[in-house]
């Protein structure tokens, strides 16, 4: 009995019953790894494997958290990494070749950005981070067109990645030691979850299963939409066995929840009818740098991919791109040139010069903000009161009256506060972008939510009249981290500026160029202390040094603010 359609013959063997694509492309969407490692194994045996069930074998194991990936996944990665950029027909390396053999190629560029920011929380550092070295080995860069594209990501990658999962297990181990009770007062934990269902008002609802929230849980509950949580049942300990998740809509009776691995969900849900929800590590900022890391390393010639997949976003200009991409921990002589590289024909930049001159600035800050109008790149060293942020803000008045688009971004709030407060000032028309409890009370009406919203009458009327305030502001101000925000995606910026551009990481400094940025000035001092880095490892492989000190150790020399800014203080004495 038996045999019927569906089986495939392999030539000088025996028929087998091929697992169809089908279900392995399924198997890779859900997260259920058996299934997809059962046909990869098949297809290994019967020499019919390509790197398309090599892509969707990978999702299922790290969708489900299987790092590191079994043996045989592991030699086949080694073997991808070993082809030639021309490829010829047959197997992989030590394959017999022969007609039906399936031709093989390299994990496309945009495939190894995709599994690498789907890892999950629960992997350890170390297995996470070799995972992403041997994945980028096994990947296509335009090595030609942009060099040190595959290097530079590798490095980055690993470095992000073991940061990343450090944060997640601190988490971890700190949910599990805490006492329920303190979670839920501090409003990082629900308990006795049940599934509903979505009770949203929204016409269009958001995908993903709804839980109703209890009464006396709802008002303290900090869970909102964009969190990472991880969701286990009551019966177990916490964190035991969990299902990572993100929140797509969260309100005072529900939380809607996408889990990234419905397979390890199903299994939770078949356990128990109750489940308890605890805040994870944050993977927005880490998708974020990620996919910094893949626009500036996908290549040259392929920027105009790159904007068709990102919405709006581009590379910047290719000489920034250079210095971003320059060898580590070395000079570049290269890199000289692009400093002293102008954007503006030299009777402009006299005139621009000479604007300068007038400017209420001491001679220190006028050759910085002389080179910073005028130059593709600029480092700015500042040590404490010498009018930084001063020089900023004249620096993007100068620009918003050339009519240039600004990105003006810091490493914390506080200082993209005390930027939109120096803007104001000066008249110049700003947009706070970020969390309305992020920003100073007295600045909120210069925010993208202080936006006068009055005249509308729906909420997709409030949405375009903050987006026409986006598209009016002279200078967009946000931290360094939510420059990322989908919300900017929309909009390309000729100009960047990067203020406490020294405590921050470099993969958080890059994302704000992939917006086509044509000119970048970066602020900082490099002889203070560097970004806090939770991990030993990551810090000890260079994480926690800067964007502008690595431009520095490779030739760039910053101007100097040498003159302390002096202010008149007043004592009053009574006798």
């Amino acid at each position: 009995g038996g045999g019927g359609g569906g089986g495939r013959r392999h030539r000088g063997g025996p028929q087998h019953r091929m697992i169809p694509l089908k279900t392995i492309r399924k198997a890779a969407a859900s997260g259920d790894y058996r299934i997809a490692m059962d046909a990869f194994t098949q297809y290994d045996r019967m020499r019919m494997v390509n790197t398309e069930t090599i892509v969707l074998t990978l999702q299922a194991l790290v969708r489900s958290g299987q790092i590191p990936i079994p043996e045989l996944m592991q030699r086949w990665l080694s073997d991808l990494s070993l082809l030639p950029k021309v490829l010829p027909v047959g197997g992989g390396p030590g394959d017999a070749k022969g007609p039906h053999m399936p031709r093989q190629r390299r994990i496309q560029h945009h495939e190894c950005f995709e599994l690498i920011a789907i890892i999950p929380q629960s992997v350890r550092d170390q297995d996470g981070a070799a995972f992403v070295e041997a994945l980028i080995d096994a990947s296509e860069f335009p090595d030609d067109t942009t060099p040190n594209a595959r290097t530079y990501a590798r490095r980055q990658c690993r470095l992000l990645v073991l940061e990343h999962l450090h944060e997640a297990q601190t988490v971890r181990e700190s949910t599990m030691t805490m006492s329920q009770d303190y979670m839920i007062r501090g409003g990082r934990c629900l308990t006795h979850l049940q599934v509903e269902a979505n009770r949203s008002a929204k016409k269009k609802k958001p995908n993903g299963i709804s839980f109703g929230i209890q009464y006396a849980q709802a008002a303290n509950s900090k869970l909102d939409r964009g969190d990472s949580v991880a969701f286990c049942t009551m019966e177990e300990a916490p964190l035991q066995t969990f299902c990572e998740g993100d929140i797509v809509d969260a309100n005072r009776e529900q939380i809607v929840v996408k889990f990234r691995c419905q397979h390890i969900w199903e299994q939770l849900n078949r356990k128990s009818r109750y489940f308890r929800c605890d805040r994870y590590g944050n993977r927005i900022v880490f998708g974020r740098q990620i996919l910094a890391i893949e626009i500036l390393s996908m290549g040259i010639q392929s920027a105009q991919v790159t904007k068709s997949k990102h919405k709006t976003l581009s590379l910047p200009h290719p000489s920034l791109l250079r210095a971003v991409l320059a060898p580590f921990g070395r000079k570049d002589d290269s890199l000289s040139a692009i400093v002293g590289e102008s954007r503006f024909p030299s009777i402009s930049r006299r005139n621009l010069e000479d604007r300068v001159e007038r400017l209420q600035l001491n001679r220190s800050q006028k050759i910085a903000a002389k080179r910073a109008i005028t130059s593709r790149l600029t480092l700015i060293q500042g040590p404490p009161g010498t009018g930084k942020t001063h020089v900023s803000c004249t620096i993007m008045r100068e620009w918003s009256r050339m009519g240039f688009k600004v990105l003006a971004v810091a490493g914390t709030n506080v200082a993209a506060d005390n930027l939109v407060e120096g803007l104001v000032k000066r008249g110049v028309s700003v947009l706070r972008m970020g969390k309305p409890e992020s920003i100073r009370p007295e600045l909120f009406k210069y925010s993208y939510d202080g936006v006068d919203v009055s005249t509308a009458v729906d909420q997709s009327e409030r949405y375009r009249i903050r987006m026409r305030a986006m598209k009016v502001a002279s200078v967009i101000c946000t931290t360094c981290s939510g420059s990322g925000s989908e919300m900017l995606a929309r909009t390309k910026f000729n100009v960047c500026l990067c203020d406490e551009a020294t405590q921050i990481t470099e993969t958080e400094n890059i994302m704000p160029l992939c917006f086509g940025v044509e000119q970048l000035v970066l602020i900082g001092d490099h002889c203070q202390l560097p970004p806090t880095v939770s991990s030993d490892q990551a810090e000890s492989e260079g994480l926690s040094q800067p964007f502008f000190t690595r431009l520095v150790q490779n030739g760039v020399t910053p101007c100097l603010l040498d003159t302390q800014v002096a202010y008149s203080v007043f004592v009053c004495l009574c006798v």
